[in-house]
């Protein structure tokens, strides 16, 4: 290597010079010590375009391993400076600015990630790779952070429609955060077609579309679908950390309904399962109030 740089320092404008050039490039991409070869590249006074194409992807290498290590500030620095170089490989400058949007994000830099990853769309020459779709994913996260639930649900529709199903578990939740933006404007009915489709993959997050599932129902005032779907949830899902909500809120369902007896059943029921809570305490509350309306004001006074 140092015979290379001899050469190319003392002989740039030599007819060789470019073969020695590829030489020396090929001794870079094979080589293990990035650092060293970023060394030795500084240490030539007029590097190539093939040299600082290799730089470049050095440096992009150097900032993804910094990347898998969780040093995220190291990973920018690394992968900045490869952006820095140019664009002597178009693909390797946007898939930096992806890995710059997934440090940002991770260091919740939200505004960085967001131009990092609009940058990678518009410079990427693969459009149909599992990261183009996951740079929509993350665009949604960040609209959705935002509560700005209209351009969340757009990025999320994208991915999903990018979505080659390799990612099953992304998936059911851009289902999931589409339900959740229709949720929050009261598309009610949308909003329960995609916690559906969510809940059908069969993922771990199944539990979640059925809990909100059975929510909307209430808010439409379904309060015996409601019941229906909550008893499903800890049915299918006992394990769930939504099972002692789900009791609680089809005791509450109940409660709407003038079922009083059969509210109280449901809030006893979680104070049994779940007697350390603090969901059981709000149902011991409920009992209370229900004892105390029913004129029982032993029993109220016990709950």
């Amino acid at each position: 290597r140092s015979a290379f740089e001899k050469f190319l320092n003392e002989f740039p404008t030599s007819p060789y010079a470019e073969k020695v050039s590829s030489y020396l490039v090929e001794v870079y991409m094979n080589t293990r010590s990035y650092d060293a070869a970023l060394k030795s590249i500084d240490r030539i006074a007029k590097p190539s375009a093939q040299i600082l194409e290799a730089k470049q992807k050095i440096l992009f290498q150097l900032g993804t391993q910094s990347f898998a290590n969780a040093d995220f500030e190291q990973a920018l620095k690394y992968l900045n400076q490869s952006i820095a170089i140019g664009q002597y490989n178009r693909q390797t400058k946007a898939d930096a600015y992806y890995w710059c949007g997934e440090s940002y994000y991770r260091l919740n830099r939200m505004v960085e990630a967001a131009r990092d990853f609009n940058a990678y769309l518009q410079l990427t020459t693969q459009p149909n790779n599992e990261m183009y779709a996951l740079a929509n994913y993350n665009l949604g996260y960040i609209a959705f952070h935002r509560k700005d639930y209209t351009q969340a649900s757009n990025y999320f529709q994208k991915y999903i429609q990018l979505e080659k199903g390799e990612n099953a578990t992304a998936l059911a939740d851009a289902y999931n955060r589409i339900g959740d933006c229709h949720l929050h404007v009261r598309n009610f009915e949308e909003a329960k077609q995609y916690y559906s489709q969510a809940e059908q993959m069969n993922t771990s997050s199944g539990d979640y579309s059925f809990y909100q599932l059975a929510l909307v129902s209430g808010l439409q005032k379904d309060y015996t679908g409601k019941i229906t779907l909550l008893n499903r949830l800890v049915g299918k899902y006992p394990a769930s950390p939504y099972a002692v909500n789900a009791i609680y809120e089809k005791g509450r369902s109940y409660v709407l309904m003038d079922n009083n007896n059969q509210a109280i059943t449901s809030f006893k029921e979680l104070l049994t399962k779940y007697p350390e809570s603090p969901v059981s305490r709000k149902a011991a509350a409920e009992i209370g109030l229900l004892y105390y309306q029913k004129g029982d004001y032993n029993q109220a006074i016990e709950a």
